[in-house]
């Protein structure tokens, strides 16, 4: 059995999770969502098949795994998982509180 470190650096991430940046002009919906996500204390997490828009307002999209470590990393209070409700579990179960 071959070890993942021979197919692919430690140093490579394997599940990419990237910052998205904003727009410049930002509609009223979404300036009100980053309004409320920082009055909460609250982190927003995207998978990549969620539509532009919920990415654009998103601190964080990438695939269900590499967004559930991002959950296990923030001292949020407030986790958005935006995906399909089996997403948020394993993210729920890296960060309890």
């Amino acid at each position: 059995m071959r070890n993942v470190a021979e197919i692919q650096p430690a140093t490579v991430d394997r599940f990419p999770v990237w910052k998205p940046k904003p727009p410049a002009n930002a509609d009223a919906l979404s300036r009100e969502i980053r309004a409320l996500k920082q009055k909460l204390n609250a982190v927003i997490l995207a998978h990549n098949y969620q539509v532009p828009e919920i990415q654009d307002v998103a601190d964080y999209v990438g695939d269900s795994l590499g967004l559930s470590q991002q959950a296990a990393k923030t001292d949020a209070e407030v986790i958005v998982f935006c995906g399909v409700h089996f997403m948020a579990e394993p993210a729920k179960g890296l960060n309890p509180h």
